[in-house]
């Protein structure tokens, strides 16, 4: 197969089925991984991306990313600019507006009684170093990072994608570094981060399998000293529940009725989880003693 075969590979990303077509066999490679457990039989699609190789040789080499049903024609240096672009586009998807979910800035696990554990936090706070100690406790991965939950049910949906990690997250769990591929590493902000997929060396769920929350762990960057974990009091956990909703003008309704009927839906979200869930405060200074303190919380 030479550079300029097109792979095409069809995933479901909720409702859509997105056909992605490339001529790199890095991307395709690197989408491989990240996207494994949603890849579906080939079908009829309803979402297209063409990755195509454009000019350039060596580390200037460009790709041409186009999605005709998203409107996006965009040109990106091979790399972190071409992984970011198609990031960005799948999480379009993903956190679709139009989709009636709850959108929170966590990742989850579930236990064999098929409760949720979400773990709740701004960026760089520890929520993947965390999903991954959690998962080495025998937990299994639901989602990373942005956790999608159902207003009718209040349950979350899983979604087990590929996660991004750095030497850092190695040096924590040396295990995780088989998983690394050349392809699928980039460099960002000085330093070289990976995709990985837990899946090929943990137990991760079905895609798009909805499972009950029973434990929110709010998480606070507390490196270097010790880890902590206690729980919150109604009016807390009221306030840290909303403050880890993902505001943005895109995650809302256009028009006014609807968007009032989606604020509506999200309070009355929020009092059914906190009249029936348990909420921690985590302070997280070591992440292995944080990820036991979870796992002990959530299991007891």
């Amino acid at each position: 197969m030479t550079e300029r075969d097109v792979l095409a590979k069809v995933y479901r990303v909720f409702e859509e089925r997105l056909l992605v077509l490339s001529e790199s066999p890095e991307m395709s490679e690197h989408i491989e991984c990240f996207m494994r457990n949603l890849e579906m039989e080939f079908t009829e699609p309803t979402i297209r991306v063409a990755l195509l190789s454009a000019d350039g040789a060596g580390a200037g080499r460009k790709i041409q990313l186009c999605c005709p049903e998203l409107d996006i024609a965009r040109t990106e240096r091979l790399g972190y600019d071409a992984w970011l672009a198609f990031r960005r586009l799948f999480m379009r998807l993903a956190l679709d507006p139009s989709r009636p979910n709850y959108i929170m800035h966590a990742s989850a696990v579930a236990d064999e009684k098929g409760r949720a554990a979400l773990v709740v936090g701004v960026s760089d706070s520890g929520k993947t170093s965390a999903l991954i100690g959690l998962v080495r406790e025998g937990l299994r991965m639901v989602c990373d990072d942005y956790s999608a939950m159902t207003f009718d049910e209040g349950r979350v949906v899983s979604l087990p994608v590929g996660v991004t990690v750095t030497e850092r997250t190695f040096e924590w769990f040396p295990a995780l570094r088989e998983l690394a591929r050349p392809t699928c590493q980039f460099m960002h902000r000085r330093q070289r981060q990976w995709t990985v997929n837990l899946s090929e060396r943990f137990e991760v769920c079905p895609a798009f399998e909805e499972f009950e929350p029973t434990h929110f762990y709010f998480l606070f960057p507390n490196f270097g000293s010790g880890s902590s974990i206690d729980e919150c009091d109604r009016e807390w956990s009221q306030w840290w529940f909303q403050a880890g909703r993902i505001l943005s003008h895109n995650m809302t309704p256009r028009f006014v009725s609807s968007a009032l009927s989606y604020h509506e839906k999200c309070f009355a979200l929020v009092q059914k989880m906190v009249g029936r869930a348990k909420f921690f405060k985590v302070m997280n200074g070591d992440i292995h003693e944080t990820t036991s303190l979870i796992a002990d919380s959530f299991r007891g």
